[in-house]
């Protein structure tokens, strides 16, 4: 009797995962009539004007349509799942791989769901190495508790050839990374972009047959606009400057993460190392490259005010350098909005200047305001293989009046007259 009970209680795990995706469905359900009534209130739309069949799915932004298609989603496949459950609980053919693999399919539709309702998307870039992280540990807890060793074999082999992998591919972000059109024109990207939303302006066509610098401003907690405009075709990059192929640069520290490495790689996102940058503007990667350096980095992150664009920039000269030594011409990037995607938080004056808190439970996913990221007129560069402590200087004070001209001639345009603008 004591066996039966304890057969009977593994039969009954399978339907964990079962009713956890049926309550999943009831969530994106309530979620999608919540967008729709909202959507439909704030814009006083009546009864009349949605009468013809599709009509609010077409006048609908992707925030308000995107529940409704991840709900036909979750009344197909896992249909046969749940088909399948039951069929395996009936049959007494329930044991731990399948109740395992039942919870791995829940993950991967609380993901798609997550993703497609655009709610953790811009959480899983700003934590991916942590995700990586959590990716291989979890299936090591597994092995422990449920003691299935042939997992061990699978996951050891899984990491030995990403190892390998690795190894020969160490250095591909200082040689031009890998780039793919089709990775950067992924839905998910207008997904991303849709988020804030982002929006991308341009003053003045760009030659292809020159590379170029953007320096790119402010870098706000985690210069997300950068990564939107330049490391993915969301906002058409590539429509408004076409054949120019924009390398977003960043710290080698990202390209060290398993997997996260391979997402930036795709993105043509490159190391910011002087190496890198000299291979990418010395023709071995040919013209028409554009290298994105949020020039202010870690010191201007930490100086971000609401109030106030600090761009960190006056001992910022290597940049100027490149730009002499290769002739490749500098283009002022500003986001307005950027430093506005999270509040400044002080804890009662504890924490000087503060630090950003955005939406959610520990502020870490950013606000929903929209960023305009302006490309500035390039200023172009004559070769100088060497040169001296003026021509940089020079050169340097021209890139910082282009970049003042900029803030103040579009600032007003996107509602931050009340911003000034502070060079240090």
């Amino acid at each position: 009797m004591v066996q039966y009970n304890i057969q009977e209680n593994q039969q009954l795990r399978i339907f964990g995962p079962f009713f956890a995706t049926m309550l999943l469905t009831i969530v994106v359900w309530v979620y999608m009539y919540i967008r729709r009534i909202h959507f439909i209130s704030s814009m006083n739309l009546r009864p009349e004007q949605l009468i013809r069949p599709g009509e609010l799915a077409r006048i609908s932004p992707p925030a308000v349509s995107n529940p409704s298609d991840n709900l036909k989603n979750l009344f197909e496949v896992p249909v046969l799942f749940y088909a399948l459950s039951i069929y395996l609980y009936i049959t007494k053919q329930v044991d731990t791989t399948y109740v395992v693999a039942a919870w791995i399919f829940f993950v991967f539709r609380v993901l798609h769901s997550s993703i497609h309702l655009v709610i953790i998307l811009v959480t899983i870039f700003l934590f991916s190495p942590i995700i990586t992280f959590l990716l291989i540990l979890i299936p090591i807890i597994l092995l422990c508790v449920f003691k299935q060793f042939w997992y061990l074999f699978i996951i050891l082999s899984i990491c030995l050839i990403y190892g390998c992998w690795f190894f020969f591919d160490y250095r591909t972000d200082s040689k031009g990374g890998r780039w793919s059109d089709r990775f950067r024109r992924l839905c998910i990207w207008k997904q991303f972009a849709n988020y804030f939303p982002l929006k991308l302006i341009k003053n003045e066509d760009l030659d292809s047959n020159r590379n170029y610098i953007f320096g790119y401003h402010p870098h706000g907690a985690f210069a997300l606009s950068a990564f939107g405009n330049f490391a993915t075709d969301a906002t058409h990059f590539s429509t408004y400057f076409p054949n120019i192929r924009p390398h977003l640069m960043l710290l080698r520290l990202q390209f060290l993460f398993p997997c996260t490495r391979d997402l930036f790689l795709n993105l043509g996102a490159c190391c910011v190392s002087r190496n890198s940058c000299e291979y990418l503007l010395s023709g071995k990667c040919g013209q028409g490259n554009a290298l994105v350096i949020v020039l202010g980095g870690v010191p201007e992150m930490h100086a971000t005010r609401n109030d106030t664009m600090i761009f960190y920039i006056k001992r910022r000269k290597g940049f100027v350098r490149l730009a002499l030594k290769y002739g490749a011409s500098l283009v002022p990037v500003i986001s307005f909005g950027e430093n506005e995607l999270y509040e400044r938080q002080t804890c009662f004056n504890l924490i000087p200047n503060g630090i950003p808190c955005g939406r959610s439970i520990i502020g870490h996913i950013p606000l929903r305001n929209p960023v305009i990221t302006v490309v500035g007129k390039p200023i172009h560069v004559n070769q100088i293989v060497d040169p001296t402590t003026t021509d940089i200087d020079q050169l340097h004070n021209e890139y910082i009046q282009a970049i003042e001209q900029l803030f103040e001639t579009n600032k007003c345009q996107y509602g931050l007259e009340h911003v000034n603008l502070e060079i240090i």
